[in-house]
């Protein structure tokens, strides 16, 4: 069975003339990287906030951003690193938002109301194996500790080595690789579960 966690690769002309270009206003150079890493960026986001609409316009504004100020876009990374890196940070600013307007409007009304979570999706239809697994894997993916799974999909999903992968989350690559054995650990214990 092929792994479902690989994401195409970005492959333009070369980084540094991919950045001159659209740094000098070149429309075409940023359509190619909008193009090839839009949907990936989507994905990642969904996975942080939870929510594929919070998770496009996460994104959107990052590229704007990127456009409205192209003239004086300037990295020292790959491209693919830092939009990963503005995604992840945009992302982390808006739960951090949405808390704290979650406690405010907790205070203002004087009453605090639990939080309930989504029950799980239904048994997926038994005549449909890939599907029932592709759920019993993203199910035990949410089981894993929040930044492993980030690791995970960071990695296995998006194409991110483990040194990008240590830049985005601002930890060593020790402990990317930590936190992928431990992903592969848990994965693999649930393929062995589906094979018996």
């Amino acid at each position: 069975m092929a792994s479902p966690f690989r994401a195409p690769t970005v492959t333009a002309d070369s980084e540094a003339d991919c950045v001159a270009r659209i740094r000098a206003g070149d429309a075409h150079a940023f359509e190619v990287v909008f193009k090839r890493l839009y949907n990936p960026l989507c994905v990642f986001a969904t996975h942080l906030l939870g929510s594929a609409a919070g998770a496009e316009d996460i994104v959107d504004d990052v590229f704007c951003r990127i456009w409205q100020r192209h003239d004086a876009w300037e990295i020292r990374v790959s491209i693919k690193h830092y939009l990963y890196t503005a995604v992840r940070n945009r992302a982390l600013e808006h739960l951090a938002r949405q808390r704290r307007e979650r406690l405010w409007t907790a205070r203002a009304t004087r009453r605090a109301e639990p939080v309930l979570m989504a029950a799980p999706a239904g048994a997926a239809d038994e005549h449909l194996v890939a599907a029932e697994s592709a759920l019993i894997v993203a199910r035990a993916l949410e089981r894993l500790p929040a930044r492993c799974r980030e690791a995970f999909v960071l990695h296995r999903q998006h194409g991110l080595s483990y040194h990008e992968i240590a830049a985005v989350m601002g930890i060593s690559i020790k402990t990317v690789e930590k936190h992928l054995v431990r992903a592969v650990k848990a994965l693999r214990a649930v393929w062995a579960g589906l094979s018996d």
